[in-house]
């Protein structure tokens, strides 16, 4: 069906992104899948979905070798540049970090927190902030054990907690 209307990608990102799920779960060469993202990066410069799916593609679960997503992230993110490369690379941070357990992801991954940590506070002043992205937030600082900021976080997080994130209230 997407490939039906292939002619018509070139004003949808969402179709690259579609394109990257199916690349994903058929095992899409990295020549193919790198060719979509740089396709829809083109088109749409800051649609954060087209980075994540293109990170997943590269996890060492599928599609890549240990090291190949983080040094994506990193490009891309320095690609971008400024505020909004620093807030990108939070976001394929914040987004892969969901396919590991919390404890885990730090440990298994070559990421910069503080990089993290000053990007997700540049999003909050620039996009405000949300609930959602205070749980997001929060989860990492736990994650790599950034204790004063977890709780700091806890607290305007109040009962205001995500489900989608958190197993339990607790």
């Amino acid at each position: 069906t997407l490939n039906k209307i292939s002619e018509k990608r070139k004003d949808c990102p969402r179709w690259y992104r579609d394109m990257q799920q199916v690349g994903l779960g058929l095992g899409y060469d990295l020549a193919t899948m790198t060719k979509y993202f740089e396709e829809v990066a083109a088109l749409e410069p800051l649609y954060w979905s087209a980075y994540e799916g293109h990170a997943v593609y590269l996890l060492p679960r599928w599609h890549g070798h240990p090291g190949d997503w983080e040094h994506f992230a990193e490009a891309a993110s320095n690609k971008i540049g400024g505020a909004e490369g620093d807030i990108l690379y939070s976001e394929i941070a914040w987004r892969i970090s969901r396919y590991y357990d919390a404890d885990q992801f730090f440990k298994e991954n070559n990421v910069n927190y503080i990089r993290i940590k000053k990007s997700l506070n540049l999003r909050g002043l620039k996009y405000g902030t949300s609930v959602r992205y205070l749980n997001a937030y929060c989860l990492l600082a736990g994650g790599i054990g950034d204790k004063t900021t977890t709780k700091a976080l806890m607290n305007r997080i109040g009962d205001q907690w995500e489900p989608d994130f958190w197993e339990e209230k607790k």
